[in-house]
């Protein structure tokens, strides 16, 4: 962006392109952009997966049920394991995912506020700067784009000019499972002191109101605050 006060590098870009506006976004934290697309639901959504912050294998496996900070980055909760699968992104337990010390498994407390059926709270987490964590359940974000998308399995998976779901897998122990099998996505509603809802899919099937235990390590997808 050029002004009277010189040029100022932007964190957006957006063009229209085959039907949809597209742009990019630039996570100021460590610089990596993500593709990004306003979707039928009115809202902007990534449409790659978080990596955001440093993996570590064995690091997952000791303290995917345990609170814990600066594994993944200085002052972040929780812990992550890289997918095997390329466009997998990071794979975090719900505590990384939430970037709150109550989020981990098996501790009560719902730090987001959201719950099935009301007005979701927008709960960054772990996502950039003006973006949130969806929320979960049958009212919640991801339902939400689901039926804007006419619940159709081809425009979550793969997505071709849609979600662009990607089949990342999932982190449990020290590795990865069921990678180029199915894809997970963490929202920010819990269901109790264990779980929480993601939306889950494979090839021939979406699941939008499943839930996870909140140690597994499951993708990041982020929605625009508005």
């Amino acid at each position: 962006v050029t002004g009277a006060c010189g040029v100022v590098a932007s964190k957006e870009i957006v063009v229209l392109t085959g039907g949809y506006e597209d742009g990019v976004l630039t996570d100021s934290r460590d610089g990596q952009t993500y593709k990004i697309r306003k979707m039928p639901d009115g809202r902007w959504w990534m449409v790659e997966n978080l990596r955001f912050g440093t993996c570590n294998n064995s690091t997952f496996g000791t303290y995917c049920q345990k609170s814990t900070q600066n594994q993944i980055a200085a002052g972040y909760y929780g812990v992550c394991i890289a997918s095997t699968v390329t466009g997998g992104g990071h794979l975090y337990n719900w505590q990384a995912a939430m970037n709150h010390p109550n989020a981990v498994y098996n501790t009560s407390g719902n730090p987001s506020g959201n719950v099935n059926g009301n007005s979701p709270n927008q709960w960054q987490g772990i996502c950039p700067d003006g973006w949130h964590l969806p929320s979960g359940g049958s009212t919640g974000e991801f339902q939400q784009l689901y039926t804007a998308l006419c619940s159709t399995v081809a425009k979550i998976y793969p997505g071709t000019g849609a979600f662009e779901g990607v089949l990342g897998g999932y982190g449990g122990g020290s590795s990865v499972g069921l990678a180029g099998s199915y894809g997970y996505y963490w929202s920010s509603t819990c269901t109790n002191t264990g779980y929480a809802y993601i939306l889950n899919f494979s090839s021939g099937s979406v699941g939008p109101q499943g839930y996870s235990d909140k140690y597994y390590g499951r993708a990041v997808r982020c929605v625009k605050n508005y």
